[in-house]
């Protein structure tokens, strides 16, 4: 049960783990079969939902209403890695995946000329005021932030755990 609880654990933190069996062979005493057949009753246990509504959708549908605004590709990418960001907070558990993705779209066209303009024309679909679209904004931005500056150190940590867990 403890590596199912592990192996759940890498996918949840989306930790690059293709199947059981490549979960497996970082662990000489786990087996694929058992830890696939606990997977469900773990999850069922914790009574965890596999349904997670997330943003991609909605910035999806910022960018595809905007499209006629000549916005650069560059500018999805960056609000892609924006929203991923949120992720490793709580501030998906804070806001609504849609106001997540405006300001995911935001962070994106901050530095744009027509940001103002581009902002008027989404702020309807979370139906905030501006400023309390900015206020949310801030607090998303400060906590994304705040992350970026702890990935590389929860990198080193992970590869250590990595290292270590391989000679079980």
């Amino acid at each position: 049960m403890m590596f199912t609880a592990l192996f759940l654990a890498c996918k949840t933190e989306e930790i690059n783990i293709r199947d059981a069996n490549n979960f497996c062979s970082h662990f000489k005493q786990s087996d694929p079969k058992r830890i696939l057949q606990y997977e469900v009753l773990l999850i069922s246990g914790l009574d965890f939902q596999l349904y997670v509504f997330s943003p991609d959708k909605p910035l999806t549908y910022i960018f595809s209403h905007l499209s006629s605004k000549n916005i650069p590709e560059t500018c999805y990418t960056t609000a892609i890695d924006f929203v991923n960001l949120t992720f490793l907070t709580e501030v998906n558990l804070m806001f609504t995946p849609g106001l997540v993705a405006v300001c995911g779209f935001y962070s994106a066209v901050e530095d744009r000329i027509d940001k103002e303009d581009l902002l008027e024309e989404i702020i309807g679909l979370v139906r905030f005021s501006r400023e309390e679209f900015f206020k949310c904004y801030q607090e998303i931005k400060q906590q994304v932030l705040s992350v970026q500056q702890e990935i590389p150190e929860f990198q080193n940590l992970l590869k250590n755990l990595i290292k270590k867990s391989s000679n079980i």
